[in-house]
């Protein structure tokens, strides 16, 4: 039974922690596209 414990803590935190670093690189992503748009659209006209 303790054995089954530890054993959903450790998905629990893997889950956790997979989810955390998903949403990060969604929101990387969005701000990487939107700043090579900005730079992109900034060069051209200048």
């Amino acid at each position: 039974m303790r054995m089954r414990l530890v054993i959903f803590r450790i998905l629990l935190v893997a889950l956790t922690t997979g989810l955390l670093a998903w949403i990060g690189y969604e929101v990387f992503r969005q701000n990487y596209l939107e700043a090579v748009a900005i730079s992109g659209v900034s060069s051209v006209l200048l």
